[in-house]
This record gives C-alpha cells, structure tokens and sequence, in this order.
C-alpha cells in the first residue's frame, strides 16, 4: 500500500489540520443558540463570586448551589473577569476551549506512542462525535469533566505501553482527574479507577501502579482535592457537600421502572451517542485477539480495556441521561484513531471486509438515530418510547453489519466517516440544538415579563422552575425561594401555572404568558 499523506504528517501540521476542524465546530456551538438553563445557573453563580468564600462553594441567586464543584464557575468568572463584560460569548468560550484542548491533548499524547497520523485521527473522533458535538462550546459541567477525564485516561494509556511507566504522565493524569474531580465530582473517579485498574491488568502492570511515581501522581490529586476540600468546610462547614451527596445517591441508586429497563440496551445506546466513530471501536473490539501476520497493537489493547472499564460504570448506575456518556469522547477517539491505523496499515487483505459498507450502513444508522431521537423527543408512553428506541437500535447493529462485510479501496470509508461525523455536527449545531435551546432559553419569557415589571423591580422565581437564564434576558435582579416556602411580601413573583395554583400564600395577578407551550403567572405577594 503506497503511503498517504498523513504517515509523513508532522505533529505541528497534524495539529493544524485538527484545528482547522474543530475551531468552526466550536465556534457555532457558541453562536448559533440562546442560552440555556443550565448555562444561565453557571453564569448567575460566576458573576456572585465576590470572594475567596464565594469561590469555595458557589452560590446561584444568593442562596448556595453545591451540587457540584465549583470548576464550572471559576472557568465563566475568569472569562467575565478578562472580557469585562457578561454575555453569551464570555460565558462559553473557556468551555469551548476545554473541547479544543481535550482534542489537542489526545493527538499530542497518542502521537508518541502510535505515531501522528493515529493521533490525528483520535483527535478528530473525539471532537466531532454526535454526543459531544451536543454540549460543543456549551457552559456546562460535563464539557470540563469530559476533558479531565479524557486527559487522564490517555496519559494513562500512553503510560502503560512502556515497560516502566514514568512520573511526568502520572503526575498529568493525576492532574486531568483532578480537574474532572473540580468539575462534577467523585463521578470522575468511577470514570477512571474501573479502567485503570483492568488496562493495568491488560498491561501487566500491575506491580506499576504500587510504585512511586504512580504514588506521586495519586499525591498530586489528594492534593488538589484536599485544598478545595479545607476550603469549603472552613467557610461553610458540611452544607457545603449535603446537596452534592444528595445528588451522587440520586444519580447512583435511584432505579426506576420503567427506566431501569433500558440497563441492558445501554451499550447499545453508545453506539448511538458516538456514532460514526463508534463503529471503529467495535471493529478495534472484533480484532482484540489479531492474528499472527497482524497482531493487535498493545496500545490498543490497553486503549480497549480502558474504554471498557469506564463503560462498565455507566451501565451499572440509576442515572439514564446521554450527557453522563460524554467522558468516554475521548476513550472512544483513542480507540477509534488506533483502530484506523491499524486497518490503513494492514492494506486491502483486512479492509475489504468493512470499507464499503458506510453507503448501506448510512441510512440504516439514519434509522437508528431517528428512533433513539423519537424515544427522548416525543411525549408517547413507555411502552412505545421504548419500542421506538429498539427499532433505532436494530438499525445501529446492521448498520454496523453492512459496514464489516463490505468491500472498497482501503481509506475511503475513514474519509467518508469524516465527512460523515460533520454532516451529523451540522444538523446537530444548525437543527437540534436551536431547537432544544427554545424550548429551555428564557429569552421569550423576560421579553414578555420585563414589558410589565417596572424599573429595577426584583423578581422572585422558586427554586424548581428551572428559570437560570433569566439572569441572561431579563434586565432585573432574580431571586428564588423554596417551592415548600412563601416569597417575601410585597414582591414580584413568577411562576408556572401550575405552582402558581397549587400557592397558598397571598397575592394577586399581574398577568398570565403563554410562552413555548408553558404558561407562566406573574404575581405581586401581599
């Protein structure tokens, strides 16, 4: 097989052509959307850090909010603080750049091991993905965790192949999960230890992970969570991790029916979450043993057991949400770039098997997309969500099918899941999400509300109406109180329909908006 361009490709040109993709990706993910809810909570708990307290345990409308660490806050407060100013731009751009760091740190550290064209490829898989070109240039937690996690789980990988794994990886993987700890908490750690412990096991290094530079890596960690530890308890005692904790056992053991059926669909979902490159990673599966004339890279086998093991814990909690896939983005582009170099190597005698197969296998996995979309997106009863979720699944598997048994030049299908992966990131940038972000921005509901409030009037919202983004729209203070509880008297109060019926307290109404199918009450409390 007569050598491509990107064997010969240097790692400062590799990295260029990773850029040349991934920057516009990024780009429209902040640009082509309201905020959201969620955003608009990170934003109001960013602009209330006045101190060094508020920086320990965030607080979103003067009331705490420690559900998750505070990492999320400081990258929006940092942004607010170097662009002077809070808006849409300030507020995702540093989690923008955590996607473009997670894609730069896979190519750079699989590159040493695997060579460059391996590292491109991962990087590419990783960044353009269905699931993460989801939350791409978003301010969310899962974007900083996904590049913690992913940091540390291929600074490991990378690690292991050697026969004395050294200090200086350890020390970045520990660092990695340190900042994915900062990001969403202890889940970081069940995202890490299941794979690190079965690669290392993979690698035969088990002995490796009691010495001391992995010690020193383990060191570093303690040390960075420690720190915000001691931190949080001096100025806020234990309330400073009730809510988190509440939080970790709801999203662990919460089993409900009929939810929990989906536990055994679930790896089949992934296929879906990290389509088109999710079908490399089951190629890299079905070559786990190799053969004697091509053996399966040992990096690969690690990479393997390491996506494996973290997988194992998202199949096994309460929690059903795709968002909680988004760490393995980059476990699934190592194995996915590893697997694309093996097979462009291995020349046509391996690749007539599957290259071909994308022309039958694109409108089946169409299929299969279009039913998982229809299982989340349409209010039907269980029984047919979950029917329609089979269906999507069905057409993933022989969608895979047609792709392993068909036949091309070797290279083409690589190529064609590039273009692929981008037509995907286009509908879901330009279609899904503008769609998602109308029905969650508060933009059309403080236009209607600010039209009646008079100047510098403060508005009152409980907690459980999900009103974070009216921060963003409304030009008023918000505050919130407990749904259980009562507002101030003499205030303005807003809320949904149908917390404003169930209120016991004493008011009367301003007005009633209809805003994206919800009805909102506007109330003045007496």
């Amino acid at each position: 097989m007569a050598p491509t361009p990107l064997l010969t490709l240097s790692l400062r040109k590799a990295l260029g052509c990773y850029l040349l993709l991934a920057v516009p990706l990024v780009w429209l993910g902040i640009v082509t959307t309201d905020v959201f809810r969620m955003e608009g909570l990170i934003a109001n708990g960013a602009a209330s850090m006045q101190s060094w307290e508020d920086a320990c345990v965030p607080k979103v409308y003067g009331e705490i909010y420690a559900y998750k660490p505070p990492l999320a806050y400081w990258l929006a407060k940092g942004s607010f603080a170097g662009f002077d100013s809070i808006d849409r731009w300030s507020l995702r751009l540093p989690f923008g750049l955590c996607a473009l760091l997670l894609g730069g740190a896979v190519l750079g550290l699989l590159a040493r091991v695997a060579g460059t064209r391996a590292g491109l490829w991962a990087a590419l898989a990783t960044v353009s993905g269905f699931l993460l070109t989801s939350k791409l240039g978003m301010a969310t937690f899962d974007v900083p965790l996904a590049l913690g996690v992913g940091v540390a789980t291929t600074a490991a990988t990378v690690n292991l192949t050697r026969e004395k794994p050294g200090l200086g990886l350890w020390m970045l993987a520990y660092f990695g999960l340190g900042i994915g700890f900062l990001a969403k908490g202890p889940i970081a750690l069940a995202l890490f230890v299941p794979g690190l412990v079965l690669a290392g096991w993979v690698a035969a290094r088990g002995r490796g992970l009691l010495a001391w530079p992995h010690g020193s890596g383990v060191a570093l960690f303690a040390a960075m969570i420690g720190a915000w530890t001691v931190c949080a308890l001096r100025h806020h005692g234990a309330e400073s991790f009730d809510q988190a904790s509440t939080e970790a056992s709801l999203r662990l053991f919460d089993y409900r029916f009929p939810h929990n059926l989906q536990q055994p669909l679930r790896p089949l979902q992934a296929i879906v979450f990290f389509f088109p490159w999710s079908l490399f990673v089951l190629l890299g599966l079905t070559g786990w043993r190799g053969t004697q004339a091509f053996p399966t890279p040992r990096v690969l086998r690690i990479a393997c057991a390491f996506l494996g093991g973290n997988a194992l814990f998202l199949f096994v909690i309460a929690t059903f949400e795709p968002r909680y896939y988004l760490p393995l983005a980059a476990p699934v582009g190592v194995v996915s770039g590893l697997t694309i170099e093996r097979y462009l190597q291995a020349g046509s005698a391996w690749t007539a098997r599957w290259s071909q197969g994308l022309r039958w296998a694109t409108p089946l996995m169409g299929l299969g997309l279009l039913g998982c979309a229809l299982q989340t997106a349409v209010p039907l009863g269980w029984i047919a969500r979950a029917a329609l979720g089979s269906l999507g699944l069905v057409g993933c598997l022989a969608g895979s099918k047609r792709w392993f048994q068909s036949t091309t030049p070797e290279g083409a299908v690589v190529w064609r899941s590039l273009v692929l992966a981008c037509l995907l990131a286009g509908l879901q940038l330009g279609f899904l999400r503008p769609q998602k972000a109308y029905t969650r921005s508060g933009r059309g509901l403080a236009q209607a509300v600010d039209e009646v409030l008079p100047p510098g009037a403060e508005v009152w919202t409980d907690t459980k109406d999900g009103h974070s983004s009216l921060f963003f729209y409304l030009g008023h203070p918000v505050r919130t109180f407990e749904r259980a509880g009562a507002p101030p008297s003499d205030v303005w109060v807003l809320l949904d329909a149908q917390a404003a019926e169930a209120a016991q307290w004493p008011s009367k109404t301003i007005g009633t908006f209809p805003v994206q199918g919800r009805t909102f009450v506007l109330r003045k409390s007496l």
